[in-house]
């Protein structure tokens, strides 16, 4: 007898990873930076802390230190207005 069932539905239903691709890259344009899809590439279907780190990568490219909060939370600002853009 099936006593759960769990649904996964980021991605399927919605395309969530071109916006989360496309925010960062956005910042990366900000610092005059280009962030490549096969970098992107390896943070798919890791969590956090695991495989490539954008903010540090960032951080290199630029020459500088940066507020890794302050980051994430202008990336998940600009996901989310970009999500609301999709339709389903």
């Amino acid at each position: 007898m099936i006593r759960a069932l769990i649904f996964d539905f980021d991605g399927l239903i919605l395309d969530t990873e071109t916006p989360a691709l496309e925010s960062w890259r956005s910042i990366y344009a900000e610092y005059g930076h280009d962030l490549a899809l096969e970098l992107w590439q390896d943070t798919l279907g890791r969590g956090p802390g695991q495989g490539f780190d954008v903010v540090e990568h960032l951080a290199e490219l630029a020459g500088k230190p940066m507020d890794r909060e302050e980051l994430l939370a202008l990336r998940a600002a600009r996901k989310q207005a970009l999500c609301e853009e999709l339709t389903v």
